[in-house]
């Protein structure tokens, strides 16, 4: 079953994160191709209720495989270093799609 990947963190260093993005775009979105993966969303929120994290990054994989191995994929390894590196309060998880 198709799902969404939703990562959800707080930026704690802009200038690092320009590195990941829009630094590391070349790099990132190719990995996530490989896996079958297409971005869907991806930015700060306009929150209506709660506290929101500073960025938000929706991606449809084919399933939850394809999305573990795309997170374990080497030709991401690189640039997710840099994304933990200067983030916070980061919450990775997957939801079933719909249709």
């Amino acid at each position: 079953m198709a799902v969404i990947a939703v990562l959800t963190y707080d930026v704690d260093d802009a200038d690092v994160y320009k590195t990941y993005v829009p630094g590391s775009l070349g790099t990132i979105i190719p990995s996530i191709q490989k896996h079958g993966g297409a971005p869907i969303f991806s930015g700060p929120a306009d929150t209506r209720e709660g506290g929101a994290k500073t960025m938000h990054v929706g991606i449809k994989f084919p399933d939850a495989d394809a999305f573990d191995a795309w997170l374990a994929e080497p030709d991401y390894a690189e640039a997710k270093a840099i994304r933990l590196s200067c983030t916070s309060n980061y919450h990775t998880f997957v939801i079933d799609a719909l249709g």
